[in-house]
């Protein structure tokens, strides 16, 4: 993954960001325009674009931005896991943390904004 294909992904679909927007527009709207970044047809570097741009959208100290971090952390712990699964390692799931409550659906989000790009 190229730094500067991320970074100009994070630009390009920040640019559709205002401040008005709950975390959720901001969200959707940056992944719906990420599906048209024309540097890259990599899901993942189009995610991780559109996560930065929002993430960094908020100031250091907003709660926005601590929960868009919660968030993002949640996925990367069950990515961490079912990459573990595949590659035979045992995963203890009862001892993993339960979900925080109040994190947010972005596979769930990506995922229909993919849909929508493709006229699903």
């Amino acid at each position: 993954m190229s730094d500067a294909a991320l970074n100009l992904c994070a630009t390009i679909t920040g640019s559709r960001l205002t401040q008005e927007m709950n975390p959720e527009e901001r969200l959707r709207a940056a992944f719906a325009e990420a599906q048209n970044f024309f540097m890259s047809t990599d899901d993942d570097l189009r995610l991780k674009g559109a996560l930065a741009a929002v993430i960094l959208s908020y100031p250091e100290d907003a709660p926005e931005r601590d929960l868009l971090k919660r968030s993002v952390g949640a996925l990367q712990q069950m990515a961490a896991m079912l990459s573990a699964l595949q590659n035979g390692i045992p995963v203890d799931i009862e001892a993993m943390p339960l979900p925080d409550p109040d994190i947010l659906p972005l596979v769930k989000w990506w995922n229909e904004a993919k849909d929508k790009a493709k006229g699903e």
